[in-house]
């Protein structure tokens, strides 16, 4: 879910670990989803979070850059909640 280091052996395709968001520590998150470049994360009240790889328009935020720390995107703003 952050972007924790890669472990396995140089040249592997290695593996990632998960990590705390300190951005969310105290949101109640009830789902998480992970890509291989960004991630989003639901809260208990609906509300979204996304952070990772923004580059294509991803994350939903009208920006296109990464971010490392969760933002709530904006295509969202229209819903009362996620279902």
């Amino acid at each position: 879910m952050g972007q924790g280091e890669a472990t396995g052996s140089p040249g592997s395709a290695g593996s990632f670990y998960s990590e705390q968001i300190q951005a969310l520590e105290t949101q109640t998150i009830v789902h998480v989803s992970c890509g291989k470049e960004h991630s989003l994360a639901v809260r208990n009240n609906g509300r979204v979070f996304s952070w990772g790889a923004g580059a294509f328009g991803q994350l939903g935020t009208g920006e296109l850059k990464e971010r490392l720390i969760p933002k709530v995107p904006t295509e969202t703003k229209c819903c009362t909640s996620v279902r």
